[in-house]
């Protein structure tokens, strides 16, 4: 990621701000956010003496996602579709119409002020600076960002446009924007927000941008090489052979996998971005707890919040080391508590019989979770989004056995090896599609979540055996990262409100808007009883 001091002068669109939490800087929430529209062709009031700016690009939609945080939508062409490398996206803060953060001023954490008679929440001057954080979830090259706020004087209104640096990122990367507030002329009266987006070089020309903008801050973690801990697997997924050359020569030192998480929310969400991984393999996703507990303690960390939801890795103490160990593996009807909690519950603090326990436990549990799973492409590359919401016992291709209706979806590969352009064969396979499952350890399909609290714990990608042996490998980690999040618990409506109208527990603007939508309907039978 390559900071760039460029404070080029944009007069825009703009978002919303937010719940603050630092007195001195204003930052932002997900209602403003959400508000967000197409920026192009804002210019500045006429009464600045700096040129307006036109942005050529679209901003094309929001979308809501899992923890704080929304998607926002760029595409880089203009209105009849050529190429263009800049778009921008927000929200006024004041509208001519007299629009106040539309209805949401009050929880902006501006200040109240009278502008040409209305009373609007516009006032910044309890703030030095403006923070934005945001991550780059999709696109085809790298972009530069950058993010403005437009201020006016409470006298003779003049408007002044401040920007932060600007931010080359690549796609998963992630950075925090700063507008510094404290050089905006006279009493700050803030007008606009935005965020800018531009082609870091003509291979974005055109493209689509998703950024992540959210007021709580999207963390990326680099992983690394796990080591050598079982059999590695030198066949594809289609049981075909790397070369020997490449057996001997490659290593997960040489692959980049980062993944992008959300620190707080209801549920774990990002996306995990590879280049240079095992060509044509299928890798298990999984989260890896720590086992700390010790005997007499009751705290037993995020590895338990894991398992629960999760599976459990058993090992027992013998005297002088700890066994291998082995999976529990009674899953029953797919329920939580399931049998394996049970053996669980029972067996996590038992004491050591024979002595020499580090732990002066007897035995000693390590939870994971495989929640995703997927199939590289023939440059070892791969990129998805990710939520945390099912638990899978093992991987199966539909060769093997087909899916049955709670198991995972297919991911579906086809490929064409070629020696002469894929160096990690000697032997051209032909053509080849392979289909790959996950069976279900935990249900409901698509409703598993992680139990509320504290995580501390490793993502994990692991090898993907299909029970084989040989070259086939053996469930081998390969590669890591340490990740750190929280799971809020649900929240509850108590008590409901009779005037929410779309059960959300609010009574706001939605909630007029579905009355408007049967505003004057009568349904009296008789119909004349209408007009009484």
């Amino acid at each position: 990621m390559r900071t760039v001091l460029s404070f080029v002068a944009f007069a825009g669109l703009v978002f919303g701000a937010v719940a603050v939490t630092d007195a001195s800087v204003w930052k932002w929430n997900d209602d403003f956010i959400a508000a967000f529209v197409d920026a192009e062709g804002i210019n500045r009031h006429p009464g600045s003496t700096e040129a307006g700016e036109l942005f050529d690009g679209q901003m094309t939609g929001t979308r809501n996602v899992g923890g704080p945080g929304v998607d926002v939508y760029y595409h880089l062409v203009d209105a009849v579709a050529n190429p263009v490398d800049n778009s921008v996206a927000g929200l006024e803060v004041w509208k001519p119409d007299g629009a106040d953060w539309l209805g949401q001023g009050p929880t902006s954490g501006l200040g109240l002020v009278t502008q040409w008679g209305k009373a609007l929440h516009m006032d910044a001057t309890g703030f030095d600076s403006c923070e934005i954080p945001l991550w780059y979830r999709s696109g085809a090259g790298p972009i530069d960002v950058r993010a403005f706020c437009v201020t006016g004087t409470a006298v003779g209104w003049t408007e002044t446009q401040t920007d932060s640096a600007t931010v080359t990122l690549n796609q998963g990367e992630g950075t925090r924007l700063v507008v510094d507030l404290t050089t905006a002329p006279d009493i700050t009266r803030m007008v606009k927000v935005g965020v800018v987006v531009e082609a870091h070089d003509s291979v974005m020309e055109g493209e689509e941008v998703t950024l992540h903008i959210g007021s709580v801050a999207v963390e990326t973690v680099k992983m690394e090489n796990y080591g050598p801990n079982s059999a590695y697997r030198w066949l594809d997924v289609a049981e075909q052979a790397y070369n020997a050359a490449y057996q001997a020569g490659y290593s997960y030192d040489d692959a980049n996998v980062v993944v992008t998480y959300n620190t707080v929310g209801r549920e774990l969400t990002g996306t995990l971005t590879a280049t240079n991984l095992n060509p044509n393999f299928a890798y298990q996703f999984k989260l890896l707890g720590e086992p700390t507990h010790q005997y007499g303690d009751t705290n037993y960390g995020s590895n338990q919040l894991i398992g629960l939801n999760g599976r459990w890795w058993e090992q027992e103490w013998l005297g002088s080391s700890w066994t291998t160990g082995w999976n529990l593996n009674d899953k029953g009807d797919g329920s939580s508590p399931n049998p394996n909690d049970i053996v669980y519950y029972a067996r996590r603090d038992l004491a050591d019989p024979v002595g020499g326990s580090p732990t002066g436990l007897r035995y000693k549990y390590s939870a994971y979770r495989v929640f995703n799973y997927f199939i590289t492409d023939e440059n070892g590359n791969a990129t998805f989004d990710y939520t945390v919401d099912n638990c899978y016992h093992v991987l199966w291709k539909t060769s093997q056995r087909s899916p049955g209706s709670n198991d995972g979806p297919v991911a579906s590969h086809t490929f064409d090896v070629d020696p002469s352009v894929h160096t990690q064969y000697d032997t051209d396979y032909g053509e080849n599609t392979v289909g790959v499952f996950g069976e279900w350890e935990r249900l409901p399909k698509d409703g598993v979540g992680l139990l509320p609290g504290d995580y501390a714990c490793d993502a994990l990608l692991t090898e993907e055996s299909f029970h084989g042996s040989g070259l086939q490998g053996f469930w081998a980690h390969a590669m890591k990262g340490s990740i750190e999040f929280t799971i809020l618990p649900e929240a509850e409506c108590n008590p409901p409100i009779k005037a929410d109208l779309n059960d959300d527990c609010k009574v706001d603007l939605k909630d007029l808007a579905e009355i408007g939508k049967v505003w004057l309907q009568c349904n009296l039978d008789p119909p004349e009883a209408c007009f009484d």
